[in-house]
């Protein structure tokens, strides 16, 4: 079923509540995923097929690639509330473009930046309140890879505008002072190079960051003339109550994490698939997916992630430290299935890959902001300009890489083509704690060793079974799995919320 409008949308979910059948939806950002011997290869007629017959889902087709999402649905954000209220399964497909390269979408309808931008937002709605599960497979991994960058991107603008913001309405003397200590820190000339300790950025943040003073209560600012040596129209905040949440103090955390980040990013060397050095910082335009070293078409063995066993220029000890925190917290099902030895054979069609030294760092950085946000939840959940942090997950986990095949390339068997073959993005609530994961992968789970679409009548009944048996089926099982892993967690996050 394809989607022309988003009343359409609406109608088919309240045809499948009232019917009480889940609704599924495949979101094509390109046509086919690339031609196989002559012949289209159209990976996301198979995700709905797979969606309907084997899951029992009610399955629409959204052509991303011949409507535009922005004008077909108002905004990406419109569209990703969408998805996240009334679909119970979102499977964002693969495609031929790459993200690094911007004219490779030219001749599809949803640009690069709508569509990572799509991404972004439905990421930030996939916190344990969603009803949708969200698989993202091939273009849409990498994409996924690249609007995770852009979200930290995001916190640390937010943050420097707010700074920026503050420091400018001061009217106090030392105003300008602030502010272009402000800009040094937080990458404004030289470059984006911090020329500001951190110490100095926390008494810029202090002394200027009264986050959303407008929300601020009489109690918690007030005008003093006598302390700070009589200066007239100086602030002293006296709380009271809650003196450690003071906003100030609050931004200043907040600022120094940022800036943080921002300068572990702007340090980092982008590398190739080669390990060669292409470039330096997070803002690098192959920073989060990049040309990989070898095309992978066909079989491949997926096996667990093993990250650098030391820190270089790409990788840093932090990063690598907390891949291996989050490892202790979240689920990684396609992680502990390679662990206990189980052989996995999946589909491989792509020319790109995600670098994995940008997951890390995405992950270390999620969590240093986490951190914040933990510490200072209640002032967050109320400020109209930062509790949009509330909805960012808590880390990332590369859960395994691929190999070739050895029945396909006995002389590279055993040689790692794909770090990032899978990826699980983790969220957890502030207050139950319960824990939502959404999965993206750059092989292809819906797609059969001989990469053709598979047929209605072969999934009917209990067919399906028969080709789930099949060795180079694994990665629809693999799907299979997958899906079946996030209904549950979202049974017990709605569990959770009845007691």
């Amino acid at each position: 079923m394809l989607l022309p409008h988003p009343k359409t949308l609406a109608n088919a979910a309240d045809k499948v509540r009232r019917g009480r059948l889940g609704m599924a939806v495949v979101v094509q950002p390109d046509e086919s995923v690339g031609t196989f011997r002559g012949e289209p290869v159209h990976a996301a007629i198979n995700a709905a097929h797979l969606a309907q017959q084997v899951f029992g889902f009610r399955t629409v087709m959204v052509p991303a690639y011949r409507a535009d999402l922005r004008t077909a649905f108002g905004s990406e954000d419109r569209f990703a509330e969408q998805l996240a209220n009334r679909a119970d399964l979102v499977v964002l497909e693969g495609g031929n473009p790459s993200v690094y390269d911007e004219s490779t979408f030219r001749l599809l309808a949803t640009k690069r930046d709508s569509y990572v931008r799509f991404c972004e937002e439905l990421l930030l709605r996939q916190n344990v309140h969603s009803n949708a599960a969200v698989l993202s497979i091939c273009l849409s991994h990498q994409c996924m890879a690249q609007a995770l960058v852009n979200l930290l991107k995001r916190v640390h603008q937010d943050t420097r505008k707010s700074v920026f913001t503050q420091s400018s309405s001061l009217s106090f003397g030392g105003a300008d002072d602030h502010a272009t200590a402000s800009q040094r820190r937080l990458g404004k000339g030289n470059g984006g190079v911090s020329t500001t300790s951190i110490a100095e950025e926390r008494k810029v943040a202090v002394s200027s960051d009264s986050s959303d003073s407008d929300e601020l209560s009489p109690e918690e600012v007030s005008m003093n003339d006598d302390d700070n040596n009589n200066q007239q129209g100086s602030f002293s905040t006296r709380p009271q109550r809650l003196a450690s949440m003071s906003p100030f103090h609050i931004l200043s955390d907040l600022t120094e994490v940022t800036g943080r980040i921002h300068e572990k990013g702007e340090a980092l060397r982008v590398l190739n698939s080669n390990g060669e050095e292409i470039g330096r910082s997070y803002e690098h335009e192959q920073f989060a997916v990049r040309p990989n070293q070898d095309h992978e078409l066909g079989v491949v063995n997926l096996h667990p992630y093993k990250p650098p066993t030391a820190p270089s220029g790409a990788y840093t000890q932090e990063m690598l430290d907390a891949h291996e925190s989050v490892k202790t917290q979240g689920k990684g099902l396609l992680s502990e299935w390679t662990r206990l030895g189980h052989k996995v054979a999946v589909s491989m069609f792509h020319g790109d890959e995600v670098n994995d030294a940008a997951i890390l760092f995405v992950n270390w950085a999620l969590q240093e902001i986490r951190g914040v946000l933990d510490k200072h939840k209640d002032y967050f959940r109320s400020s109209r300009k930062f509790r949009w942090l509330m909805d960012l997950p808590y880390g990332v986990e590369v859960l395994c890489s691929t190999t070739f095949c050895e029945k396909n390339a006995a002389s590279k068997h055993g040689k790692v083509l794909t770090e990032v073959a899978a990826m699980a993005i983790y969220y957890r609530d502030f207050d139950s704690n319960s824990q939502m994961s959404v999965f993206s992968t750059q092989f292809h789970p819906e797609l059969p060793s001989s990469l053709m679409s598979l047929k209605r009548e072969q999934l009917h009944g209990d067919d399906w079974m028969h080709i789930l048996d099949r060795d180079d089926h694994d990665g629809i099982e693999v799907m299979h799995a997958i899906v079946q892993f996030m209904i549950d967690q979202q049974i017990e996050c709605r569990q959770h919320k009845l007691h």
